[in-house]
């Protein structure tokens, strides 16, 4: 998908989410973990409205797919119990029905990635259509898991 595509996929995508209520940031250029322009959703999983930003970006993969990245802050800062989280890691992963999860060791994180190949010339809509299909089950999976991560956080400490 050339840059253009990528542009439109994510404008659709920030237009669909902030449909729904939801709070986004479009940004431009250099970002991590990806480089290239990425869009930053905050959602609010749990009863309780717990913050969770995932941001999508799209990178190239080969000659006729590129690759859809989402990527997600679940826990900001981890706390005390962080080095019991490499033995837990391994049980949530072989259990996730989709991506993995991981520590962000740079900045004390909990993060879950899901990358998906799509065609390069995959129609920007459809893409963002799809995008909201995807970010749909994450919300579901962060909500079913997100008291269970919490206890890693510095807020359980």
């Amino acid at each position: 998908m050339d840059l253009t595509g990528v542009h439109a996929f994510l404008h659709a995508l920030d237009g669909k989410v902030q449909e729904l209520g939801i709070q986004t940031n479009y940004v431009e250029g250099i970002s991590r973990p990806q480089i290239g322009d990425t869009l930053r959703i905050l959602m609010a999983v749990t009863k309780e409205g717990h913050p969770v930003v995932t941001e999508f970006m799209v990178t190239e993969m080969a000659a006729d797919y590129d690759l859809l990245i989402i990527y997600s802050t679940v826990l900001a800062k981890l706390g005390k119990r962080k080095s019991e989280l490499p033995e837990k890691l391994l049980e949530w992963n072989i259990l996730c029905p989709m991506g993995h999860y991981g520590i962000y060791e740079e900045e004390n994180q909990l993060y879950h990635k899901y990358s998906v190949p799509i065609p390069v010339d995959m129609d920007p809509e459809a893409l963002a259509e799809e995008a909201m299909n995807l970010l749909g089950l994450i919300y579901e999976l962060f909500s079913a898991q997100y008291n269970e991560l919490a206890e890693y956080s510095v807020d359980a400490d």
